[in-house]
Order: structure tokens, then C-alpha cells, then sequence
């Protein structure tokens, strides 16, 4: 929501171009220190505990959200924020491949889905708040941008308190894991740069998703044809469609080639658009750019997990500190960057994640080069051949 807030959110804080970029990214510094901790946690006491900490921690966040009414109080408040959400990213995701164990690629990809789907919806809610502020002299800024995270607070303080159950069974899983975690001090060569290659797609992804609408509603272009909050719902709306197919693939379909393709194909429409100078050609483009390398991530995560097993979280907590100290450089990067250029080619800013993006596809191809034998090898546990087996039987 805070970027679709775009020059709003600039005036109503009196800030410039660079520090509303340092607005933006200042999340991710404290979200390295919260995934270090919180990656140790899930691996050792199991992901549910974890998850209901960082649900409260993340309301608390939100409460200050909602209360900061300087640039000072708001860099504050995100960072209290930031602690908890990388965290709850991490016990989700790990949660989710410990309840399916056969079916990592499709429960992520589904999770996500709905992820990308909470995403858009909340893009258009703030494109529409904008709009009813822009004109309506009776709704100030002020309550746009802080009444969506204290109803959010709410609801996720409810959320903690209905999920507070179960504990004696994760206590008995929690000390399983710490057994297995202990067996494996460090995580393979293959595994972290698997890691790496998710830290790569995240870092220009969410560059590119956080500066896109005040680049698109700046005066790089002669015309505004589509509002910056529906073009973020459209990027979204991709990303659901994209990993909802995917979803529907057999889980060791075209990994290969979901692994080194989508990041060449994205990062080609999203150059195309940002060279056409078109706002209207930009917004299409870069929503068929997220539908391209949408897929990807989930099908490197999937692998990642597969093959790290009960290092899974900690491997996922190396990934979130990566993606938290690039992805604030390359954001901040963009906006210094935009400071030096100007309003009229805030453009050019958009090149970075659009260059940046094809090294993921080299460092899968490397990958698959490397150690692609574990993708062509049947990775299947036991309990994996019995599921499959009573699927045959079935058809």
C-alpha cells in the first residue's frame, strides 16, 4: 500500500525522492536481524510458535503504523514491523512443507497465490483511498494511510489468539526437528546457491513492485493512462493466474526449465516496456513480466526445500538476510539514482531490476549444470512412493 501512495504519501510527509525510497526499503535492515533469530527458531522449536509471535509482533507493528504522523515515527514503526514479517514468512512457508511433504511446489505456489491475491486487492483499496482523498477535502491523508493498518492490527491479534492451540504435538515435532537439525551443521554448495538465486529474483522483483507506481505516475511520461494502483493490481492478478497453473503441474514438471527461462522472458517484456516510453506500454508490460517470471520463485523454493530438508528454515532465514540487505540497497540505489536523473526520467530508474533480473536465469542454468542430477534423480522418499503409488492405482 505504501508505494501506490507514491506522491501522496512524498508531500504528506514533506520528504524527497530519496528519502521516500529510504521510506520504503528501511523495512528490510531490521527484517536481517528477525530472520538470523527467527530461521534458528523454526528449526528448533518448530514452526507454529514461531508464527504466533510474529503474528502479535507484526500487530504491534501495524499499531505504530498507524500512529506515526512524522517521517522519523514512520522509518520507527516499519522497522518494529519488519522484525516480525520476515519471520512469519519463514515459519509459513515452513509449516506449509512439513504438512506436505509430497507436494512442496504446488502448497507453495498455492500460498502464494493467495498471497498475490491479498496484494492486489490491497493495491486497489489504496489506489482507491488516493483517489477519494485527491477528491474529497473532507478525508485527509493522514486517515488513508494510517486507518487500513490499525483495522489490519486487529484483525491479526484475533488471528494469534484463535491459532494458540495444539502445543503439546508441535512440542513433540519441535524436538524431532532439533534432532534432525543437529545432524547437519551447514547446508550444501547446491543449496546455497539456491539460495542465492532467490535472493537475486527477490531483491529486483520487489525493487522493480516498489518504485513501479511513482515511476508510472511521474512526469517521465506525456500521458497517465492507467492509474498506478491498477496496474499493481493487474501485476498481482498475474502472479495468481501464473502460479495458480503451476499449481496444477505435476510437482517435477519442467523444473528445469521453470528454473532458467522465466527471468530471460520477464526481464525481456519489462526492458521492452521501459524503452517504449509508453505509460500505457510499461503497465502491459510489466504485468506480462510478472506473469513470466512469477513462476519461478516457488519452483527454486520448492527444490530448496526438497533438498535442505530439516535445514529448511534456517536455509529460508539466509535467504530473507540477503534479500533484506539488497533488496534496501537496490531500492536505494533506484531512488539516488531518481534524485540525480529527475521527474522526467524517473524512468531510467526501472533498468536496474530490468538488468538485473537474467541473472537468475544464469545462475539456474549453472545450477542444473552443476547439480542437476537431483532433479532427474527420484528424490522420493518412502511415504512419496505410496502416495504416488495409490494415485496409480486410482486412474
Amino acid at each position: 500500500m505504501l508505494s501506490v501512495f507514491r506522491s501522496d504519501m512524498q508531500e504528506y510527509f514533506g520528504i524527497s525522492l530519496s528519502q521516500f525510497g529510504l521510506l520504503l526499503s528501511i523495512g528490510t535492515l531490521p527484517g536481517v536481524f528477525g530472520s538470523l533469530l527467527g530461521g534458528r527458531l523454526v528449526d528448533r522449536v518448530g514452526p507454529r510458535t514461531v508464527m504466533r509471535v510474529c503474528l502479535v509482533g507484526t500487530a504491534l507493528g501495524m499499531i505504530l503504523v498507524s500512529l506515526a504522523e512524522t517521517w522519523g515515527f514512520m522509518l520507527l514503526s516499519l522497522c518494529v514491523l519488519a522484525l516480525f514479517g520476515p519471520t512469519l514468512s519463514i515459519a509459513t512457508h515452513a509449516y506449509l512443507v512439513r504438512l506436505f511433504p509430497n507436494r512442496r511446489r504446488r502448497v507453495l505456489a498455492i500460498s502464494m497465490v493467495v498471497v498475490s491475491v491479498m496484494g492486489g486487492c490491497f493495491s486497489l483499496l489504496a489506489e482507491g483511498l488516493v483517489q477519494l482523498h485527491r477528491h474529497s477535502e473532507d478525508v485527509s491523508f493522514a486517515a488513508i494511510l494510517h486507518a487500513p493498518f490499525a483495522i489490519s492490527a486487529g484483525i491479526l491479534l484475533v488471528g494469534s489468539f484463535v491459532y494458540a492451540r495444539r502445543r503439546s504435538r508441535e512440542r513433540a515435532d519441535s524436538q524431532d526437528m532439533a534432532v534432525d537439525a543437529q545432524r547437519l551443521d551447514h547446508l550444501k554448495p547446491g543449496n546455497m546457491l539456491l539460495v542465492a538465486l532467490l535472493i537475486t529474483h527477490t531483491i529486483f522483483d520487489v525493487a522493480a513492485n516498489t518504485w513501479m507506481p511513482r515511476v508510472l505516475d511521474s512526469c517521465s511520461f506525456s500521458e497517465v493512462v492507467f492509474k498506478p494502483g491498477y496496474v499493481m493490481f493487474g501485476f498481482s492478478s498475474a502472479y495468481v493466474v501464473s502460479r495458480s497453473l503451476l499449481s496444477l503441474m505435476g510437482e517435477r514438471r519442467g523444473r528445469r526449465i521453470m528454473m532458467v527461462a522465466p527471468s530471460f522472458l520477464g526481464a525481456a517484456a519489462l526492458t521492452a516496456g521501459v524503452l517504449s516510453r509508453s505509460q500505457a506500454t510499461l503497465s502491459i508490460c510489466y504485468v506480462l513480466a510478472g506473469f513470466l517470471w512469477s513462476v519461478e520463485y516457488p519452483v527454486i523454493l520448492a527444490i530448496l526445500a526438497e533438498q535442505s530438508g530439516p535445514r529448511f528454515g534456517s536455509a529460508m532465514a539466509m535467504q530473507m538476510v540477503g534479500m533484506g540487505i539488497g533488496t534496501f540497497a537496490a531500492t536505494n540505489l533506484m531512488g539516488l539514482l531518481g534524485q540525480h536523473l529527475g521527474e522526467a526520467n524517473l524512468w531510467k530508474i526501472l533498468l536496474v531490476p530490468a538488468c538485473g533480473l537474467p541473472l537468475v536465469g544464469i545462475g539456474g542454468a549453472v545450477w542444473i549444470w552443476r547439480f542437476g542430477r537431483d532433479l532427474s534423480a527420484p528424490g522420493i522418499d518412502v511415504q512419496e512412493k505410496i502416495v504416488l503409488a495409490e494415485e496409480v492405482s486410482e486412474e
